[in-house]
């Protein structure tokens, strides 16, 4: 492959490996596949072609594809580059996390798995990147991701691992008493009175507002 195929197809790869953990799928139409990286289904279509070709998708016409065990794990791999990068650039420089971004989305080609070992052990293995999102750890074979409380399935307990980035919706939340580290489930959606109806396994009923749900990230609790 050509330098150019080579950084295309790390692109679709990593942004299929995110969108099924998100999405708790195992199998993206490829409508799906060419909104993610903003191409039409036609382009799509070629690159899942010749992704499976190289043994890291299956795919299936009209259908869509699913990742095999080598394209998760490549994808998996992607990701794990992106989000040190960003961890070590937002370590070094005073840059804003849209800046980091962009930059670490060029860098993540270039690096050899060698630098970027040496980065996480220069950084002490951290878990999570300047943003809270979760660094994937060497050879991983599942991706584990985080979700916006409004996601989240009804009735079932999720710890809060991020909450809003401005400070006074932040300091709001916690005064709710929706804090990191609290397991909270959601209970009903009232869109009517634009409020949410959560319950935390030490408070009754929360009542917090439907916006600020798209804004505080959870994980499934143990």
């Amino acid at each position: 492959m050509s330098v150019l195929s080579d950084i295309a197809a790390e692109d679709y790869l990593k942004a299929i490996v995110k969108a099924l953990a998100e999405l708790d799928k195992t199998e993206l139409t490829t409508g799906e596949v060419a909104a993610l990286l903003s191409v039409t289904p036609g382009t799509a279509t070629a690159m899942l072609k010749k992704l499976e070709k190289d043994g890291y998708v299956r795919y299936k016409k009209y259908h869509g594809c699913t990742l095999t065990e080598k394209g998760t794990r490549y994808g998996i791999a992607v990701v794990r580059r992106h989000r040190l990068l960003e961890k070590f650039l937002s370590s070094l420089f005073n840059m804003t996390d849209e800046e980091i971004h962009a930059d670490a989305e060029h860098m993540e080609h270039a690096v050899s798995q060698k630098l970027i070992d040496c980065i996480d052990e220069y950084l002490g293995y951290p878990e999570r990147n300047q943003t809270g999102s979760l660094i994937p750890r060497k050879n991983q074979k599942r991706l584990v991701t985080d979700m916006p409380l409004a996601k989240i399935p009804p009735k079932t307990f999720f710890k809060i691992i991020r909450l809003p980035d401005k400070t006074e919706q932040k300091k709001y939340c916690i005064e709710l008493g929706l804090d990191e580290g609290t397991c909270v489930q959601l209970c009903e959606k009232q869109p009517t009175v634009g409020i949410a109806v959560l319950k935390t396994k030490k408070a009754a009923n929360i009542r917090c507002p439907l916006v600020l749900l798209d804004t505080i990230f959870v994980e499934r609790s143990e």
